[in-house]
């Protein structure tokens, strides 16, 4: 449904928007609702299996679709790059005729030397043209298709190369270090790590000729935290991101009863003594990931 701009009523289609608001600078147009009629039902189709829509409310935005282009082939080469091209071959030419030149009058001079003082063994300097390599042909001298590419962004940066920023993480949360490239913070602030899906990664880590800004990329999966335990890591959980990290497999994790659970949000606290006895009662599990046993005591 499509609000009149003045902030009046709303239309379903564009059949029932009046005729004055179909003219004019903020008029409203047939493309801003969905198809109908014959056909309507492929496009709706397309458009549910290959369309996402971003909400405003998560980025305090207006809405907004994404789409993917994918580059078929490889641009044309541009009115400058064809007029550098003929430049560097008409050159290339030149050279190999003034070369061609220079060897023929230098035939002529060995022929005259030899007509009047008998053959000559050839020179060093002679011996060093014959080895010579062909002048390049202008396939070769024609300028690289990747030249002059860039990141995409520098604005993002992997964790992993952070110091032992990604060691202590790694080492705390039991995360695969395989999953490294989908871990990054920004450049220019570093309280905040992103987790990034594979094809963001990728995207990330692409060159092209005209880098671009990036304002937000992946989910906010872990922050700086202001104080912590000696042997804990600085870097918290951010509850925006929660789900997404414990898809990847989240080591620091335990799951309980729905009875004991409403017993942890009632009291709010428990003490250790609790939560093992709740353990040992099948009311709560994984809670040896969080509290490893200690080894034995050497014997005396």
């Amino acid at each position: 449904i499509i609000q009149e701009p003045s902030g009046g009523p709303f239309y379903e289609t564009f059949e029932s928007v009046p005729s004055e608001l179909k003219e004019g600078k903020c008029r409203i147009q047939a493309s801003m609702f969905p198809p109908i009629g014959e056909g309507s039902e492929e496009h709706r189709e397309a458009l549910h299996q290959n369309c996402r829509r971003c909400l405003p409310h998560l980025m305090d935005t207006g809405g907004f679709f994404v789409a993917i282009f994918e580059k078929r082939e490889e641009f044309k080469p541009s009115a400058r790059m064809r007029r550098d091209d003929r430049q560097m071959q008409m050159q290339a030419q030149k050279r190999r005729q003034e070369a061609g030149e220079g060897a023929a009058a230098e035939d002529k001079a060995g022929g005259d030397v030899a007509e009047a003082g008998g053959a000559a063994a050839p020179g060093p300097d002679a011996a060093a043209a014959e080895a010579e390599e062909p002048w390049p042909s202008s396939a070769s001298t024609a300028p690289c298709a990747t030249q002059g590419l860039r990141k995409l962004t520098r604005e993002y940066a992997q964790v992993k190369g952070n110091g032992s920023t990604w060691t202590e993480i790694c080492r705390f949360y039991g995360f695969d270090d395989a999953l490294a490239h989908r871990f990054v913070l920004r450049s220019e602030k570093d309280d905040r790590i992103f987790l990034l899906s594979e094809g963001v990664s990728q995207l990330l880590r692409a060159e092209t000729r005209m880098p671009t800004r990036m304002v937000l990329c992946g989910v906010v999966a872990l922050e700086r935290a202001a104080s912590c335990h000696v042997r804990a890591c600085p870097w918290r959980l951010s509850q925006q991101g929660i789900a997404a990290v414990n898809a990847l497999g989240l080591r620091r994790r335990i799951s309980m009863s729905r009875g004991f659970l409403i017993r942890l949000l009632r009291e709010k606290e428990l003490t250790l003594a609790e939560l093992r006895a709740a353990a040992a009662q099948g009311d709560v599990r994984g809670l040896e990931r969080l509290f490893p046993p200690r080894a034995p005591p050497p014997p005396p």
